[in-house]
């Protein structure tokens, strides 16, 4: 049996004075037996990173705030792709690190 797993950047979406880019994971699975493969996959979405007025903010599925620094480190790109984005309150060009 085999797993992959990754999480994932989705592209991200303006509303409301807000830009909202979900996070993803993405998982496939394979399983040989003799002749016979068999494949499975699946893409949830599993936080949304919502940047507003004061900056990025992650929020999981519970709608509980979780740290910035964390999710860049899990997430390949996405700390690259909050350099592209500008919001009001920041003041280099790096993202807030803010929680």
């Amino acid at each position: 049996m085999m797993l992959k797993q990754k999480l994932r950047i989705e592209p991200s979406v303006k509303a409301g004075g807000l830009i909202l880019i979900t996070i993803s994971e993405v998982a496939f699975f394979s399983h040989t037996q003799g002749s016979a493969t068999s494949f499975l996959g699946y893409k949830k979405p599993k936080a949304l990173v919502a940047i507003g007025p004061e900056g990025p903010k992650v929020l999981n599925l519970d709608g509980e705030i979780e740290k910035l620094e964390t999710m860049m480190e899990k997430v390949p790109g996405l700390k690259e792709t909050l350099a592209e984005i500008s919001w009001p309150s920041q003041k280099t060009d790096t993202p807030s690190l803010q929680r």
